[in-house]
């Protein structure tokens, strides 16, 4: 019986340290970034030339080098990008993960030979995600944290899927929010997570609210039920269930950590490592040593997360965001005179002088740190050191830094091969005459190589002592520090001739280092292939330098789209001037299809006497049972069927496509349309596109110009110009962790940050909940300049609003167009009238969101 098949086990790599750390410990493969273009902007990174080194190495150690190229990509940045695509398939990297559609659009046609990967920042989480992969170019996806073990063998199971490569995380943080649905640090500081600056804001402290609302969605009663760190996910490990996940059909196991030490990177990799290779020998069983090494690593505590099962409050690490430590005993006396305590171990693991710990006491506020001084006092259990702030007898001790963990590290990271496994080699050294020539076989990435080298040199008969065939053989199989054993040696040396040992030890590093060229060299792509994509993309990127290509500034339509959240502030909308209305029905767990079908029905109607159109919004999240309820209420709606359907992330649009054949697709917020490449994308599926609420006002003028200019059957594009941004989307209902059985699912609740800004929560029928922007766009003062940039609409969200209210606001913005194109008239004193009627009726914070700086 063989080794069964395991998956890959990817490791990250936020620096070069921890590149070679990783494959000393044992990945298959790794994924870093360059300093521009990443989601991790903040970590070491890696230059052009470093990046070259990098995948050279890798690749004369079998190792795969996976590239993140997955932010979202303004125009003016489009050429770099491509230019740096092209930089990665030169130097031969086995991969790029994307999350810009528009990059992955033009990337595909360009790079043809270039493998691409879909980054969990595309947020593909359902089986119909993976088709869409599929069939634009990608040959892996990365899907989201959230899914089962269950959603993923579902996908796997799925028809049509199984040419598409699935990658699931397995160690190390997670987030809040489904990864590319984020504007939680984007919003509250400029940091935004799409373009790889996440600032984390999810780790603080939030206190839960329960909140009343006016008619104009102001906080009427707001009553604080308490705070936790609610949004501050534990740490992954999924260590225990690696047996488990290996049998799923997913080919790469990822571990998170491109901003964590090389030492991190080294512990982690390894302890999976040995794990793997043992469910692949089908000896496993999980070792509790290597359990503690992978906490003294960094934990948040541990959770096996969504892809184990778990949710709600175990997900979460709510009394505290940042590592725990293993615990290692408590302070079993304090000399206040001295300012010496004592700490008696209780655990596996002894405290010992260089580790860094933590004495958790009353309260966080209370809590202190240190490393433990060189002259601490070891007798058995118990080490006794000074420390500078009181320490309380009974405390709990937790090792946040061991010196015996950085020792091993190190010891993984300058072994030549760590946990990996070396590459196997068979040589045979034959003659031509007397001149040795050494033929070696041996694996690559790419099957198996054989590489042959002819020594300069002859050898001479032998005047007093010959080579021995043994020492010839032990010269030859001598590889020490390098990558290589040779696992099969074949001579037919036919003795009685000499070569100094000098001379023979410099051909066998000669053969060395060609079999290491041949390893880097099977990895490149032909000068044939570069020079192809290079001429492809000069092409097109002289057509980007084309000014004719771009349209000049332009009155375009002035349709004014309206989100409501029922029937009644549908027809408040529609009797208010508006042109298109999207309908999200609030949800509660249990909905009524039969229900849900009715007040579809009635706002259809209702928009068909107005003569606008009426379009369902689908969730942003979906899953199987969204999709068979749609499928219910479009069969009970009949022919009463909407002007359209709103879907937010690819995989709804094909599903969309399937359940309702004859209707228009039209685009929401969450499918991040950043260029004009993403909008050429969409274009042969979707009727309208809603363009990202990150976009800046030059942005957005300058993708409007190059649409209108070479998209000439583009569909219409729009922009949000009032409502709280919907800026995170969590799998867990945050009310509930952080109420426990103090939740109501029958109250409405927010929640605050430590300066008192208040963010209005959703949770929708499936226990997601959605979190909205403490502060309000309002741009209504902004409209000529954003009818001018080549927008075809605008857009109001009004779904957390009271049908008086979103009539109220309509009304205003369909005053507003009509006003902004009275030619010759200067137009800022009447819209700013108009701003303070709004600000009259909306007490809250009011922004500008990214319009005039951007992120």
């Amino acid at each position: 019986m063989g080794e069964k098949k395991i998956p890959e086990l990817l490791a990250p790599a936020g620096s070069f340290e921890s590149m070679k750390a990783a494959v000393s410990a044992g990945a298959d493969a790794v994924y870093l970034g360059g300093r521009k273009f990443g989601a991790r902007n903040l970590a070491s990174n890696f230059t052009g030339e470093e990046l070259k080194a990098a995948v050279d190495y890798c690749h004369s150690r079998n190792v795969r080098v996976y590239v993140t190229h997955n932010i979202l990509v303004h125009d003016d940045e489009i050429a770099d990008s491509i230019n740096e695509l092209h930089f990665l398939f030169s130097i031969g990297v086995d991969a790029v993960l994307l999350q810009d559609f528009g990059i992955l659009h033009e990337a595909s046609k360009l790079f043809p030979d270039l493998e691409l990967h879909a980054s969990t920042q595309m947020t593909i989480h359902n089986p119909e995600g993976v088709l869409w992969a599929e069939a634009n170019g990608v040959s892996r996806v990365v899907l989201s944290r959230e899914m089962s073990l269950e959603d993923i063998s579902a996908v796997r199971n799925f028809s049509g899927t199984e040419k598409t490569g699935l990658e699931v995380f397995v160690h190390g943080a997670l987030c809040c929010s489904y990864s590319g649905q984020c504007l939680l640090s984007s919003m509250i500081g400029g940091r935004s997570g799409n373009r790889g600056l996440c600032a984390q804001p999810c780790r603080k402290e939030y206190g839960i609210l329960s909140l009343k609302y006016d008619e104009c969605g102001n906080p009427a009663i707001k009553k604080k039920k308490g705070s936790c760190y609610m949004m501050s996910p534990a740490d992954l490990c999924t260590y225990l269930n690696l047996d488990s996940l290996g049998a799923s059909g997913v080919d790469s196991l990822k571990i998170e950590g491109r901003m964590k030490l090389p030492e991190y990177v080294a512990i982690v990799v390894s302890v999976y490592r040995r794990a793997l290779d043992l469910i692949a020998e089908g000896s496993w069983s999980p070792s509790d040593e290597d359990e503690t090494l992978l906490l003294l690593a960094f934990n948040r505590n541990f959770t096996g997360g969504y892809i184990s099962g778990e949710s709600g409050v175990s997900i979460m690490s709510v009394d505290h965001p940042g590592n725990r430590g293993v615990y290692a005993g408590r302070v079993v006396g304090y000399d206040r005179e001295k300012k010496k305590v004592t700490v008696r171990a209780e655990w596996r693991i002894i405290p010992e002088a260089g580790d860094g710990i933590l004495i958790r006491q009353n309260g966080a506020q209370d809590d202190f740190g240190l490393t433990i001084p060189g002259n601490a006092e070891k007798k058995g259990h118990e080490i006794s050191f000074h420390v500078k702030n009181p320490a309380v007898p009974g405390s709990s001790v937790y090792i946040t830094k061991s010196v015996l963990l950085s020792k091993m590290a190190k010891e993984v990271s300058s072994s030549p091969a760590g946990a990996a496994k070396k590459i196997q080699v068979r040589l045979r050294i034959g003659f031509d005459g007397r001149v040795p020539v050494v033929s070696a076989v041996f694996p690559s990435l790419h099957g198996e190589l054989s590489y042959e080298i002819r020594a300069g040199f002859e050898m001479q008969e032998a005047k007093s002592r010959p080579v021995d065939p043994d020492d010839l053989r032990n010269i030859f199989c001598k590889t020490g520090n390098l990558q290589f054993e040779v696992a099969d040696y074949e001579s037919d040396y036919p003795s009685g001739l000499f070569a100094p040992v000098s001379l023979l030890n410099e051909f066998r590093r000669d053969l060395f280092a060609g079999i290491e060229k041949c390893l880097i060299d099977v990895c490149l792509p032909s000068e044939k292939n570069i020079a192809g994509s290079a001429e492809r993309k000069d092409l097109f990127l002289s057509t980007l330098t084309n000014k004719k290509a771009v349209m000049p500034l332009r009155q375009a339509g002035r349709t004014i789209s309206v989100y409501v959240s029922s029937s009644a502030g549908a027809k408040a909308a529609l009797d208010a001037g508006c042109t298109r209305i999207y309908y999200e029905m609030k949800t509660a767990p249990g909905i009524d299809s039969s229900v849900y079908a009715r007040e579809l029905e009635e706002g259809i109607s209702a928009a068909s006497e107005y003569g606008a159109e009426f379009v369902w919004k689908w969730l942003r999240i979906t899953d199987r049972s969204f999709f068979m309820t749609a499928e219910e209420i479009l069969e009970l709606l009949g022919n009463s069927k909407p002007d359209g359907i709103m879907v937010e992330n690819v995989g709804d649009g094909i599903a969309a496509k399937r359940i309702a054949k004859d209707i228009p697709l039209y685009g929401g917020q969450g499918l991040n349309i950043f260029n004009y490449l993403a909008v050429e994308m969409f274009s042969g599926d979707y009727r309208l596109l809603t363009l990202s609420c990150e976009l800046n006002r030059s942005q957005l003028k300058k993708l409007c110009g190059l649409a209108a200019g070479r998209l000439p059957s583009r569909p219409s594009l729009e922009y949000v110009v009032f409502g709280p941004s919907e800026i995170l989307i969590s799998e867990n209902n945050l009310p509930a962790v952080s109420l426990g059985d103090n939740y109501s699912p029958s109250e409405e609740y927010g929640i605050a940050d430590t300066t008192g800004r208040i963010f209005p929560l959703q949770v929708d029928a499936y226990g997601r909940t959605h979190v909205y922007n403490s502060a309000v766009t309002c741009l209504i003062d902004s409209l000529p300049e954003i009818f001018a940039a080549g927008v075809d609409g605008i857009s109001l969200d009004l779904r957390l609003y009271s049908p008086e209210f979103a009539g109220k606001i309509t009304e205003l913005y369909v005053k507003a167009p009509a006003r902004s194109y009275d030619a010759g008239k200067k137009l800022s004193g009447s819209l700013n009238l108009l701003k303070k009627e709004i600000t009259s009726l909306y007490r809250g914070e009011i922004t500008a969101g990214h319009f005039n700086r951007g992120v």
